[in-house]
């Protein structure tokens, strides 16, 4: 289940779904009632069905599977419906037997693979893809229209088990969202009025009309069993009471009759529950009605099976070689090649979680042998295995080879909901093999799997290691995508959206304290780039080409800006964070002979504004696409005031006077500074206080 979610919106022209899944606005009960009138307003619409129910219908609607309506023709749906990186399977999504229509979802890369490309025409393209296949699932009775996805939360901690479902980067927009399972200030999530009515509702203007909030999947049930916080009726009343419109579990269901009847929720807080839930419906499913066109024209064809689009640029490579003998790209001699390790022969391992059935899956053994390489494969080990029963078959296999290919990590074994990691270090013997495998004296190439990081400080001081691949979990189309990679057939842009921390990092955190900032007190280094101050092993936005780069800055200089005058000009925007300071402009050109993209990414800090203050932020960035060699492209880069202030104690954004710094890259290639003038300034609204 989610942390989060999004109602999933149909992109392009859908039209009507088919008879009999949704009412009937020509014959049936509702058909002179405004919800079938097409042009009145969406939230007109919803309250004139909603209105319809009774008290106990509007109850027996309130969780993730709704019977509807039967005299009002309204039939049953279930809400709960994946697509985290493709049409998920399970819930209210079901897939038909092999060989007939709907048997598979495209599976693209799980979310920090998304996140590691750094370009959001991209992860549009994927839910575009993704949005039309779902509204073609649902045209023919096979699942809803509401997915609960993404997880929109930063990736904080390097133990958290949902790191394959996030992008790791700032989510900006959504639809609809989740309260959680954790009480925020002693207060459960699902209950709490501060964090869903003051923060979410009234300060973030989470108030359209088809925005709603579900419960995660047994959160409310938490709030009486784990945090005993209220007994039943209470509890359904108490997320009720601040805004949780479906329950994900069945505890709304069965117990606000009781707490209708003991006062504790009223009429009015059940209809209000439903308008947002229908008011989304109402708008995927526009037109809603149109008598004239025939059946067979009102459904949209099963979107056809792409091959996920770039999936190749989603692979950085964190390390250069360690000898003067370039491995990848892979040399045109070589022919013969070792893959060793636990994800070698991987399949449905590729797709991380949340995942449907996919029309294919290319494994990292059947990607090089379809591309005509001779390939053994010896598996090794397992992912936490102990025996070496495996290794001798693993070091005679790289001793005949051209090239050696390890491809291991950690998978849902290791991080999974409900199983946090606990160690960062490589499990079972993986480690033991892959030292073992590098004296056979071989090119060595690594790819790692999975979504959270490994210490990798071995591989990446030893000389004989000569490449580093980080592959995540990229789907249907991993074996291909690798194989392209190592190749060169396409160059690799793709930067580490996490930081990879030392080993020892999880004896110097604790689970228990979420702060940033380090801590001399508990001797915390502090958590994400933007705050750790230990040596990280690979830093975030760390991401190797096959080619190199020129880059420029380009376009006017700006050196100084009134604060006071960026204020007044931040009125003008609809939120005053995200007024623009400035854009910059920078120039990138390909210098080497591999036409390549170039991720640009724009880091700032600043010593402006109180201490202590973050190390860097990443600020902005751009995808440049395909540079060929010798070719030159501009690329602008966005920053808002927002990215630049700085929050007090009270949640408040300020600007201050002072040198602010920017630099392109982890590296810093080129750097500039913008020095703000005259008085601090608040940007924004007031936090809401508790």
């Amino acid at each position: 289940m989610k942390l989060t979610q999004s109602v999933l919106l149909a992109l392009g022209n859908p039209k009507l779904l088919s008879a009999g899944s949704y009412p009937d606005c020509i014959n049936g009960p509702l058909a002179t009632n405004l919800v079938c009138e097409p042009t009145a307003s969406t939230a007109g619409r919803a309250k004139a069905v909603v209105d319809k129910f009774t008290v106990s219908e509007m109850i027996t609607n309130t969780g993730n599977t709704s019977p509807g309506v039967a005299r009002l023709g309204l039939p049953k749906y279930e809400w709960w419906n994946e697509a985290l990186h493709g049409v998920a399977e399970g819930h209210g999504v079901k897939f038909q037997p092999a060989g007939q229509s709907f048997s598979s979802a495209t599976s693209f890369p799980v979310p920090l693979n998304l996140g590691a490309a750094f370009n959001d025409s991209l992860a549009r393209q994927v839910a575009s893809i993704t949005s039309t296949e779902a509204r073609a699932f649902n045209n023919f009775g096979f699942a809803g229209l509401v997915y609960w996805t993404p997880n929109i939360n930063p990736f904080k901690d390097p133990c958290w088990v949902a790191a394959s479902k996030s992008t790791a980067k700032i989510p900006w927009s959504s639809r609809a969202t989740s309260c959680r399972y954790q009480a925020v200030n002693g207060v459960p999530a699902c209950a709490n009025s501060y964090l869903i009515q003051d923060i979410l509702r009234d300060h973030w203007g989470f108030n359209r009309p088809d925005n709603w909030i579900v419960s995660d999947c047994g959160a409310l049930r938490d709030i009486y069993t784990r945090h005993k916080y209220y007994h039943r009726a209470p509890a359904a009343a108490a997320a009720m009471s601040v805004g949780v419109n479906i329950n994900c579990g069945g505890v709304y269901q069965a117990n606000l009759t009781s707490a209708v009847n003991d006062g504790l929720v009223n009429e009015t807080q059940l209809r209000q529950a439903l308008y947002g839930q229908y008011a989304s419906l109402i708008n995927l499913l526009r037109p809603p009605r149109s008598p004239t066109i025939p059946l067979p024209h009102l459904v949209l064809r099963k979107h056809p099976l792409r091959p996920i689009p770039r999936s190749h640029r989603l692979i950085p490579i964190p390390r250069p070689p360690q000898n003067s003998n370039r491995t990848l790209p892979l040399n045109p001699s070589v022919k013969k090649i070792a893959l060793i390790g636990p994800y070698a022969n991987a399949t449905t391992q590729m797709q991380g979680n949340y995942f449907g059935i996919a029309p294919f899956l290319i494994s990292p053994l059947q990607g090089p042998r379809d591309a005509g390489y001779d390939v053994t494969f010896v598996p090794g080990t397992n992912i936490s295995g102990t025996s070496t029963e495996g290794f001798e078959a693993a070091l005679a296999a790289a001793r005949q080879a051209d090239v050696v290919i390890y491809a291991g990590g950690i998978d849902l074994s290791i991080e999974a909901e409900a199983r946090d990691r606990t160690t960062l270090t490589w499990p079972g013997n993986q480690l033991d093999l892959i030292k073992f495998l590098a004296d056979a004296g071989k090119p060595f190439v690594l790819v790692q799997f999975g979504g959270g990081q490994v210490d990798d400080s071995w591989l990446k001081s030893s000389s004989k290691v000569n490449a580093l691949l980080w592959a995540g979990y990229p789907g249907q189309s991993g074996g291909h995508a690798l194989t392209s990679t190592l190749k060169g057939l396409t160059s690799p842009a793709g930067r580490l959206p996490i930081t990879q921390y030392p080993a020892p990092y999880v004896d110097e955190v604790t689970m228990f304290d979420m702060s940033l900032r380090p801590k001399a007190s508990s001797r915390s280094p502090g958590r994400t780039y933007r705050w750790y101050n230990g040596t990280p092993v690979y830093e975030f936005g760390w991401g190797m080409h096959y080619t190199t780069f020129d880059v420029q800055w380009g376009g006017r200089r700006v050196g100084r800006c009134d604060i006071q005058e960026l204020v007044k000009r931040s009125e003008e925007a609809p939120h005053a964070d995200l007024a623009l300071l400035d854009t910059f402009r920078v120039s990138v050109q390909n210098t080497g002979r591999v036409t390549s993209d170039y991720v640009v990414l724009l880091f700032s800090n600043s010593d402006a504004g109180p201490k202590p203050a973050p190390l860097k932020e990443l600020v902005s960035y751009n995808r440049v696409l395909g540079l060929r060699p010798g070719e030159r492209k501009m690329a602008s880069l966005g920053v808002t005031l927002g990215t630049v202030a700085r929050v007090d104690g009270n949640g408040d954004r300020f600007l201050y006077p002072g040198t602010y710094h920017f630099w392109i890259d982890a590296d810093k290639r080129i750097a500039r500074k913008i020095v703000l003038t005259g008085k601090m300034e608040q940007i924004g609204l007031n936090w809401p206080r508790p």
